[in-house]
């Protein structure tokens, strides 16, 4: 009898804590929709309440797995946990691949004498602020100014928060409208948007279309500053393998990267917490979602990369999160990176 009762201890141990009470779960849903300002139509709010509802139990009982040692990722809510899968990719996402980005350089691989097991941009104080892209598929310009703006605290040591509306509105005239304001875009027409005009300031042109979700009319703001005509020398390249992407992120600093992000395969990436992110389904994906590579580890024997996202602080731990390194998780490699020296 004594293993039957291990097993059944076992699983008790792995339901959640508490089947919710319809009081409980009530709070809960009002918390939600007060935290990320939620508003809905009276004939969608039972679906979105159910939908909510269902992922939270099934939060509960992978966080219990977890904490039993059986995953190697925690998971939470997001300001999309009462969104469909659809909906999450529409709005969430961003990244569209270039027809023709050949005239990006590509850049020439150093070899590094021995690799650092542990590495994190934050140390050295150049990664700025986590943004929220919220409800636009504008994640390809989170991403390419993210590291833009680690990039010249590092060469410069002076900050910059660089305006995203400025590129959703405006890069939509670059290499034949390829960017296409909160429907997505390419990294590579981001950078070459940066090399035609002087950089914009979040404070000169708000980020706006989060919650419009829809791109605004082009402000072309060109301020004078002693930026001026600065000229970026854009590279980029698709490593071999992910000791070669890790040779850049150490010696070029924070890359643009593409990911796939969306839960067309259960991925659960969105809800990601704590942990490092190993999803057998997420392996070799085409990517979909642009992010900045901010540093690499090992956790728990498990190698991993560092990403910061553009989804707020409430994702991952502080807007950063870990994804398994050397399995192409997430269709890491499929796209190559993109940075500028």
């Amino acid at each position: 009898m004594r293993p039957l009762m291990v097993f059944c201890v076992l699983s008790i141990a792995l339901l959640p804590s508490t089947f919710a009470s319809p009081e409980a779960a009530e709070s809960k849903w009002r918390d939600f929709k007060a935290r990320h300002a939620k508003q809905h139509a009276p004939h969608e709010e039972l679906e979105r309440r159910q939908r909510f509802l269902e992922k939270d139990a099934e939060i509960e009982a992978h966080n219990a797995r977890y904490a039993a040692g059986l995953e190697t990722f925690s998971r939470r809510h997001s300001q999309y946990s009462d969104l469909s899968d659809a909906e999450f990719a529409e709005v969430a996402l961003g990244f569209t691949p270039a027809v023709n980005a050949s005239d990006i350089p590509e850049a020439q691989l150093e070899e590094m004498p021995s690799m650092p097991q542990q590495f994190d941009w934050r140390s050295y104080g150049i990664m700025t602020p986590v943004k929220n892209q919220l409800y636009c598929g504008s994640c390809y310009a989170f991403a390419v100014a993210g590291a833009l703006e680690a990039y010249l605290k590092w060469t410069t040591g002076r900050n910059f928060d660089l305006s995203e509306q400025d590129v959703v509105d405006c890069s939509y005239h670059i290499k034949g409208r390829m960017n296409n304001g909160c429907k997505g875009g390419w990294p590579t027409h981001v950078y070459n948007y940066y090399n035609q005009k002087d950089l914009v300031m979040e404070n000169q042109y708000p980020y706006t279309s989060g919650t419009r979700r829809i791109r605004g009319q082009c402000q072309f703001y060109r301020p004078l500053t002693d930026f001026v005509q600065n000229r970026l020398n854009i590279r980029n390249l698709r490593p071999r393998n992910e000791d070669e992407m890790a040779q850049l992120l150490v010696s070029k600093g924070p890359l643009t990267v593409a990911i796939a992000a969306d839960n067309e395969y259960k991925q659960f990436f969105n809800e990601l917490g704590d942990g490092v992110f190993n999803n057998a389904n997420a392996i070799g994906l085409s990517p979909n979602h642009a992010v900045v590579l901010a540093g690499l580890g090992v956790q728990n024997g498990q190698k991993y990369w560092l990403i910061k996202n553009s989804w707020g602080t409430e994702w991952g731990v502080g807007g950063y999160g870990k994804i398994a390194r050397g399995l192409n998780m997430c269709g890491i490699l499929k796209f190559g990176v993109f940075f500028v020296e």
